[in-house]
């Protein structure tokens, strides 16, 4: 096993934990808000997707340093 770079693995945790921070904020919005509102649509949708990329982002760099092969895909 090689030695991991945690700085690697924790600014994408720090990421998460700011776009999770910010996901909180719509929390308490109903259902029928955040469907009549496409821009808290849009930025809900784009907060989920910059979470499971820095996710992705931390399981390839672990799946390079630990068994030396990038994901073939994300499926």
């Amino acid at each position: 096993m090689t030695n991991l770079d945690r700085s690697v693995v924790q600014f994408r945790i720090e990421l998460m934990l700011k776009y999770l921070e910010r996901l909180q904020r719509m929390a308490d919005i109903t259902l029928n808000d955040y469907l009549a509102d496409f821009d808290k649509q849009l930025i809900v949708e784009r907060l989920l997707q910059l979470l499971v990329e820095a996710a992705s982002d931390i399981n390839a760099y672990l799946l390079v340093e630990i068994h030396g092969r990038t994901p073939e895909s994300y499926f």
